[in-house]
């Protein structure tokens, strides 16, 4: 229920169809968690959603800055708190989507709620992610308290990662799941670095429309799933990048056997 997901565009019916069935299949693996997008610019939707990924199994909800509204602090930080009074909770810090940048000074009151868990770091700025993982994350984890900080931008997995991070909540992942994983968990720094930038050109490529067009449409190049389409007001890729994404599949998948 993420961006990638088209979650604007999920009816309240689906989301408990697509919930019910991830956490059928993965919910109760160790090796896997099944955390659900619910946030929202409507408090009681949020609660709604939150209350719903809780009774149909999800392990954590992924909450997004209320998005448009721009809530001042009191305001942001009652919101993320009434959603981690129901389930384990990680904030998705996204300003470009949102227009609303999550405070260091704001993370620091949110953090003391024991079900905030973590943060998908995806501001862009590589700086004020090592802010957080420095003066957020660290000083709690310092306490016994196990807060992550994942990066919500594939081009910057490496550098997060390498500043304490703890792997990427990702969108190449959809075509190259273990790749990222790879990536994301081994401890060869040097071969992790070597990877992000053979795989540059892809990440390049999966934003080259809104995200999920360009992602959707490589992986049914790629022939991973039966379909392209996207809901209104989603649109199609134009034919100039489809052909350009589909070039870089191609080129990707004959020279590299990683």
């Amino acid at each position: 229920m993420g961006t990638t997901g088209e979650a604007p565009n999920i009816e309240f019916s689906e989301r408990k169809k697509l919930i019910k069935s991830a956490a059928r299949n993965f919910g109760r693996r160790k090796d896997c968690s099944v955390i659900v997008g619910t946030g929202s610019n409507n408090m009681n939707e949020a609660i709604r959603q939150t209350e719903q990924a809780a009774a149909y199994g999800a392990n954590a909800a992924l909450v997004v800055t209320p998005y448009y509204i721009k809530p001042n602090r009191s305001g942001l930080i009652e919101y993320f708190y009434k959603l981690a009074d129901i389930m384990p909770t990680i904030i998705y810090d996204i300003k470009g989507r949102t227009g609303r940048q999550i405070e260091i000074d704001e993370f620091q009151e949110l953090a003391q709620h024991e079900n905030i868990i973590g943060v998908k770091a995806a501001s862009g700025d590589i700086d004020q992610i090592k802010t957080l993982i420095k003066e957020v994350a660290m000083p709690l984890r310092q306490k016994g308290r196990n807060f992550n900080v994942w990066s919500g931008d594939d081009k910057l997995t490496a550098p997060v990662i390498n500043a304490g991070g703890n792997g990427v909540i990702s969108v190449v992942s959809n075509l190259l799941p273990d790749l990222i994983h790879y990536m994301a968990t081994t401890m060869d720094s040097d071969r992790a670095g070597a990877l992000a930038k053979e795989s540059e050109p892809l990440i390049t490529a999966a934003f080259t429309e809104n995200n999920p067009v360009a992602i959707k449409h490589m992986m049914y190049y790629a022939n991973l799933i039966d379909s392209n389409e996207v809901r209104l007001p989603l649109g199609q890729m134009s034919p100039e990048n489809k052909a350009a994404v589909e070039a870089v599949v191609r080129q990707y998948f004959q020279k590299t056997r990683w």
